[in-house]
């Protein structure tokens, strides 16, 4: 009897153990290299499929100031898809669509000052590294800054500048910056949540250039779409599938019995 509670112990603490990894905290990342399940346009990428993500979607959007207020640009459409284009980069001259023209770049040759991608999820997620695809800076790095959305209803890019970010939050650390030998970046976040990150290049900088290439999460907000939010642990990561519901069962189970063995008999 002593041998068959031990193993009913077990089987529950093997099945609860087996379950909370089945739900723990979910890592999801998006490649915009290789969107998938949406749509490129000129304005950018609509419904990009993540892995891991529990079926969050990131859309991108470029957007370009020249230290006043943001105006709407648009993805290069040739090479990894990941560049802006802004100004006049984009009149089909050599010299206006070569690198760093095409990236995203506070050159100001051809484009305006500071260009810049919105990464609108459909669930608030908390970034936690983005991935270059290119890099290119004449001091060797590629300064870049990402901002978190924190207002209770989505931005207005339009109505904003660099200088009037109201609602953004720098998550990023000082001094980030992408290198030709070292493409990733981690965000300094904390576990913060949003639906809306800014990724830009460095707002009073110059002659930045990156290409965007992937973007990661170290949790989603599965209870939430809100534009900015705090999340509790309970509400990240996966939702228990059938599988997880069924080694639940069998824990309980297995305490049950493992009970009703040790428990005296009535009298």
């Amino acid at each position: 009897m002593t041998t068959f509670n031990s193993f009913c112990r077990t089987l529950a603490v093997s099945a609860l153990t087996a379950l909370g990894a089945g739900v723990a905290q979910a890592d999801a990342s998006w490649d915009i290299v290789a969107c998938t399940g949406g749509t490129k346009l000129a304005a950018g990428y609509t419904s990009c499929g993540g892995v891991g993500a529990s079926g969050v979607t990131m859309n991108v959007t470029a957007y370009t100031s020249t230290g006043s207020t943001f105006s709407a640009a648009s993805i290069n459409d040739g090479g990894s898809y990941t560049g802006v284009w802004s100004g006049s980069e984009n009149s089909g001259t050599s010299s206006s669509t070569n690198s760093p023209n095409h990236a995203i770049d506070n050159y100001t040759s051809y484009g305006n000052a500071y260009e810049m991608v919105l990464l609108s999820f459909s669930k608030a997620v908390d970034i936690s590294q983005l991935v270059a695809t290119w890099a290119n800076n004449t001091g060797g790095d590629a300064d870049f800054q990402v901002y978190r959305w924190t207002a209770a209803a989505g931005p207005a890019m339009t109505s904003l500048s660099p200088s009037s970010m109201s609602s953004w939050v720098l998550a990023s650390a000082a001094g980030q910056d992408f290198k030709t030998g070292g493409l990733s970046q981690n965000i300094s976040d904390g576990t913060y949540y949003s639906s809306y990150w800014l990724v830009s290049t460095a707002f009073g900088g110059s002659n930045d250039a990156f290409k965007l290439g992937t973007v990661y999460a170290t949790g989603v907000c599965t209870n939430s779409t809100a534009p900015g939010t705090s999340c509790s642990p309970s509400q990240s990561g996966s939702v228990p599938e059938p599988v997880s519901l069924a080694l639940f069962g069998v824990a309980v189970l297995g305490a049950r019995v493992a009970r009703r063995r040790q428990a005296p008999p009535l009298a």
